[in-house]
């Protein structure tokens, strides 16, 4: 597991790309899809997770997430150990595609 700025990777696989990562945003993003594009443009199969602070949970900056690469989002303040079951029932959606 590794972190850097706002990106917690959660998974790499055996050749360093990565498989899982937490992307927390910061209030106005913009920095922070950066990175979700460069990890998309990557390894396309990534699944990224946003982690938008409540106070920046708009349908704007949401969408704007999802259509540079996060495959869900979730909405801040929140246990880590609702982010695990959170992340868990997201990579079971995931695998399915």
């Amino acid at each position: 597991m590794q972190e850097e700025n706002h990106l917690l990777v959660i998974e790499e696989t055996d050749e360093g790309a990565v498989n899982i990562a937490l992307l927390n945003l910061a209030v106005d993003g913009s920095d922070d899809l950066t990175a979700v594009r460069e990890l998309m443009k990557n390894d396309p199969s990534s699944v990224v997770v946003l982690l938008i602070p409540g106070s920046v949970a708009d349908k704007n900056v949401i969408a704007e997430g999802i259509k540079v690469g996060g495959r869900a989002y979730i909405e801040k303040p929140i246990s880590g150990e609702e982010i695990k079951k959170r992340l868990s029932r997201i990579l079971i959606r995931s695998e399915g595609k």
